[in-house]
């Protein structure tokens, strides 16, 4: 399960980075800017991934790795769906900066929760695995982007991307916290709870 959320996050994650890539063409013709201008507008989603990387990964240790990962989601989510509706690049480039703070922020916490859950001999290859995620992100992209632009303009591909923000729920329901969140919190009811989930023998 955690595998599987992990993968997938990656691959939303890294289609709401690349789509700008594919639709920076069609903005710029629709916009009439200049490639200066064009290299700030993509760039600026990288500023904001390296922030969201160093700050709002380190703060899923206090509030929680699966809300942090809420946050995270909505954050890309919203936003990346949001420049599509914009018409000038200042606009463009403010959304698409805190689109990237969620697109960098959940990078290091779904690293940090594979490899709290994956079993000691398989961790190296689950994490590995889970970063495979960025590959077909960017597969997604090149294979959906020009087919949505040619047909409904470059805005559809950030609406696309806006989609995600319908899994938090069940990323809320079904991920489990981290061990040492639920043990530094105190929360020993739910850690037992995940504890038996993984290993019912366990001895508590």
């Amino acid at each position: 399960l955690i595998l599987f959320w992990c993968v997938l996050i990656l691959v939303i994650d890294v289609y709401a980075l690349a789509v700008v890539g594919a639709a920076l063409p069609a903005i710029m013709k629709d916009m009439a800017i200049v490639p200066t201008s064009a290299g700030v507008m993509a760039g600026s989603a990288l500023l904001g991934t390296m922030l969201g990387a160093i700050f709002l990964g380190t703060l899923a240790d206090r509030i929680g790795r699966p809300k942090m990962i809420a946050i995270c989601v909505a954050l890309f989510s919203l936003f990346t769906a949001a420049a599509g509706l914009t018409s000038d690049p200042i606009s463009f480039s403010i959304t698409r900066f805190i689109a990237g703070l969620g697109i960098g922020g959940v990078l290091p916490i779904v690293t940090a929760q594979m490899g709290e859950f994956s079993p000691a001999k398989l961790r190296t290859r689950l994490v590995t695995l889970v970063f495979a995620g960025y590959s077909v992100g960017g597969i997604l992209v090149a294979l959906t982007g020009k087919q949505l632009i040619e047909s409904h303009g470059w805005q559809s591909v950030f609406y696309v991307a806006g989609l995600p923000v319908l899994l938090i729920p069940l990323i809320l329901k079904t991920m489990p916290e981290s061990m040492a969140f639920l043990l530094k919190q105190r929360r020993q009811q739910e850690l037992r709870v995940l504890v038996t989930r993984i290993s019912p023998s366990y001895p508590l």
